[in-house]
């Protein structure tokens, strides 16, 4: 159902719309004011949908928005956010996708006692490269060698199960991994999906510190979780083994902080949300 807002109160994070005689008073997450706030007036269109129950907010019983699913202004008449058009658009742009790189990498981490020179570098990567049929093309995982050797310390090999001895052994070079990621933008030009912005960052991060010409963008990544938060209107980040979870209805093993098993983890859990959003556009 859709309401006609009387009257805002954005100090308070709060708008009221007239339900029958009664003035009915609705209040916002500071995620939510800070996203909508600015487009909400006497006489906009609103749809939402509401927590289960009210709670107190500036003296009196109110019900707090969950999610908006619409906003129109009136005079004149323009849709500033219609939620059903923007999954509409999002399976669309997921559908035209030719060739996708499914990225995850594990990451140094700070030392127990935080060093203020620290700076986070990608350690392990993990791929899967697929066509838009979701056929592999290739698969590969390996370590790569931070700046230092001791850029690798106990906090970080502890969390990753690692031999230190042994990563030293197998790990390839910064400019492995840079030569790998460039061949295969050059000859596949892949969205790359990653879940959350983490890797992203260490990625970019990675280029710089090692004085490499940045041949990504932001606009190259698909950023998995945050797609999921705006598809199913999610307040809270999710998990990438609880998104599997859902999907499969099944556990996984547990965790272990492996690149390629979260790779190929997060190739499933893509697979698996654009055959269910198809069922919803």
């Amino acid at each position: 159902m859709r309401y006609i807002i009387s009257r805002v109160d954005v100090k308070n994070k709060c708008f009221y719309t007239q339900v029958g005689i009664k003035e009915e008073g609705f209040y916002l997450s500071s995620r939510l004011a800070k996203l909508f706030l600015p487009y909400l007036s006497e006489g906009t269109v609103v749809g939402f949908s509401i927590m289960p129950k009210m709670r107190k907010h500036l003296k009196r019983l109110m019900y707090q928005i969950n999610a908006f699913e619409f906003i129109a202004q009136t005079n004149p008449y323009v849709v500033v956010y219609d939620f059903k058009r923007l999954r509409n658009e999002m399976f669309k742009t997921l559908s035209s996708f030719d060739n996708l790189l499914f990225l995850d990498c594990e990451m140094t981490m700070k030392n127990f006692h935080p060093n203020e020179n620290f700076v986070q570098q990608v350690i392990q990567v993990g791929y899967v490269l697929a066509d838009k049929k979701g056929e592999v093309i290739k698969l590969d995982s390996y370590y790569v060698k931070p700046l230092k050797p001791k850029d690798l310390n106990k906090r970080t090999c502890k969390f990753l199960s690692l031999d230190k001895e042994k990563f030293f052994q197998e790990a390839k070079d910064f400019e492995y991994f840079y030569q790998d990621l460039l061949t295969i933008y050059n000859e596949y030009k892949p969205k790359i999906v990653v879940w959350g912005k983490n890797d992203l960052i260490a990625i970019m991060k990675g280029f710089v510190i090692n004085e490499k010409s940045a041949f990504l963008s932001e606009s190259d990544f698909v950023d998995l979780l945050k797609l999921h938060k705006d598809f199913f209107n999610l307040r809270n980040d999710l998990g990438l083994f609880k998104a599997y979870q859902i999907y499969y209805l099944q556990p996984t093993e547990k965790q272990a902080h492996d690149a390629k098993i979260d790779a190929i983890i997060t190739k499933d859990i893509y697979d698996a949300f654009l055959l269910n959003i198809k069922t919803l556009v």
